[in-house]
């Protein structure tokens, strides 16, 4: 009996304490159709389906801070090191603290603060970076997202300063315990900072990030082929004129040419995008992209006209995208149309 009293105790104390938090699960799932000409001659298409789980467990503290846990879990997703599906991947996970009051947050992990990311490019549908053979992906910075990082944001009134930093990267994310980086271990480029701020006034937004960097090893992401530093830069600003929003951005990279050359390169991309919602269910949007780089023939051009459409739940996507000079290659042209749904729960 006094056994069965200890563990209904027990039972008691962990039910209040759970009662104190919340723990929401959630995520969404896509479903894409593409056809058309991902290359000079080349037909393509095909089915794609993506699913998101996210987990977010948060806790009010005594001291008033905020804590939080936060991940989700990405069946199509990748670990570092791989650029091969590995089924279920951990996508996000990281701790947060914040502070309402003191307008302070405080994360450690893996995309939680998105450090140096913009979404002041109005979209219907993805980006055009963010759709398969869409050309440079010049909407936000590579920055330190996709790794361990330790990153503080605050909130001044007037705008949000966002600063992070972190060690080498690992060459998986989800190796568990952390080690002691060495050269001969990593994979990809070692971040040392990363920088971004955005500043709101009404219906006007700017955004101004930078990161800076440098090479551990011989691949990577940002830095390839033996180069020692790279930086990016990036500025943007949006207007919201009420039943829609334009935007524009100027992002510029220096890092190497991937497996070719130790040497520099820089690729600058200038992006303006509009947006419209002709009602509260349907939006049409257009985007239009250029980069040049030291090593490109001709400058990438880059469109998408879209079309998205409320069900109610459930949201559709249409997209005709064309790519000119991929990656800066005469002749390397994609034309192609983009179709998805997409619920949330």
């Amino acid at each position: 009996m006094k056994k069965l009293l200890i563990t209904t105790a027990l039972t008691a104390s962990l039910i209040s304490g759970a009662a104190l938090a919340d723990t929401k699960i959630g995520g969404n799932v896509e479903t894409t159709y593409t056809t058309g000409n991902t290359g000079t001659t080349t037909k393509g298409e095909g089915f794609g389906t993506d699913i998101e789980i996210t987990v977010d467990h948060t806790k009010s503290l005594d001291n008033g801070w905020d804590f939080a846990v936060r991940m989700a879990a990405d069946e199509s997703g990748t670990t570092n090191g791989s650029t091969t599906d590995q089924g279920l991947a951990v996508s996000r996970s990281g701790i947060q603290l914040s502070n309402k009051d003191m307008g302070l947050t405080i994360s450690v992990g893996v995309e939680m603060l998105q450090i140096g990311e913009n979404y002041i490019i109005p979209t219907v549908g993805d980006a055009i970076g963010d759709i398969g053979a869409g050309g440079a992906q010049a909407h936000y910075l590579d920055s330190i997202n996709d790794t361990h990082n330790l990153a503080i944001s605050y909130n001044t009134g007037f705008g949000t300063l966002q600063l992070g930093a972190t060690p080498a990267r690992r060459a998986n994310r989800d190796t568990g315990d952390s080690v002691a980086s060495t050269e001969t271990a990593d994979e990809g480029s070692a971040v040392e900072g990363s920088f971004g701020t955005k500043l709101a006034d009404g219906a006007v937004e700017l955004f101004v990030a930078a990161a800076q960097g440098k090479d551990e090893a011989h691949s990577g992401d940002l830095v390839n082929a033996g180069n020692t530093n790279f930086s990016e830069r990036f500025v943007g600003a949006s207007y919201n004129f009420g039943k829609g929003k334009i935007g524009v951005t100027r992002r510029e990279a220096k890092a190497g040419q991937a497996g070719t050359t130790a040497t520099d390169q820089t690729l600058t991309t200038d992006m303006i995008a509009v947006a419209f919602n002709l009602s509260d269910t349907f939006s049409v949007g257009i985007q239009d992209q250029t980069t040049s780089g030291d090593s490109y023939t001709n400058d990438e051009e880059g469109q998408v006209i879209s079309i998205g459409y409320n069900f109610g739940g459930v949201t559709f996507t249409a997209a005709k995208v064309t790519v000119d000079s991929d990656g800066g290659a005469a002749g390397a042209d994609n034309d192609y149309y983009v179709f998805r749904t997409k619920t949330s729960f």
